[in-house]
């Protein structure tokens, strides 16, 4: 078989594999909500939970088309290359591949996969982790930072608008010189926060 671009999402989400670091089951009906006082067993419940919060919000953003529908995303841009990439089905999912692989092209190896980690990091108030997505090119691996930023970006719930602004940002890799200190500074405006302080 000869080597090709990604020409199918499906094919991508069969091929991500996600490694729980919580130790804990998300039980029936479980939210924060309902367990405001955490001990050490509710603490890895709630891991559990934003973890499998996570991997529908990274599905949703993988399966969306062009660059998030956001007026900071396509400000920092340009409307040039935002419109010209809008109807692109498959331009995060390659973002996401050459992010993590160092390529979009789909190895010829069947069994390969790209694993997603996750780091849970405690009660930091309301901050934004800088490094939301750790990768190394090539590695076909990466870490997602879970802080109380980050759950907060999931408590929005479909379709996770805010959580798909961060990631796209961070897997984003044709910035100019600049580009990405303005893109954190637009992201951090948009979700209402100041730059001063609010990275962990």
């Amino acid at each position: 078989m000869s080597a090709r671009r990604l020409a199918d999402i499906d094919v991508l989400l069969q091929h991500i594999q996600f490694v729980s670091s919580a130790k804990a089951q998300v039980p029936f009906n479980f939210a924060p909500a309902n367990h405001p006082v955490m001990n050490t067993v509710e603490q890895s419940q709630h891991d559990a939970y934003y973890e499998s919060v996570l991997k529908v919000a990274l599905e949703t953003y993988l399966r969306g088309v062009g660059h998030p529908q956001v007026p900071d995303i396509r400000s920092v841009i340009g409307d040039e290359v935002f419109q010209r990439t809008e109807v692109e089905p498959l331009l995060r999912a390659r973002l996401f591949m050459r992010r993590t692989m160092g390529t979009d092209v789909v190895p010829e190896d069947e069994a390969w996969k790209i694993q997603i980690f996750f780091s849970h990091v405690g009660n930091r108030g309301t901050s934004l982790t800088a490094d939301l997505i750790e990768t190394l090119d090539c590695f076909n691996h990466c870490n997602f930072v879970i802080d109380e930023g980050v759950r907060a970006l999931l408590g929005e719930g479909q379709p996770y608008i805010g959580f798909a602004t961060w990631v796209h940002g961070a897997l984003w890799d044709q910035w100019e010189e600049g580009l990405q200190d303005q893109w954190v500074d637009r992201f951090l405006y948009l979700m209402g926060a100041h730059r001063k302080g609010a990275y962990v």
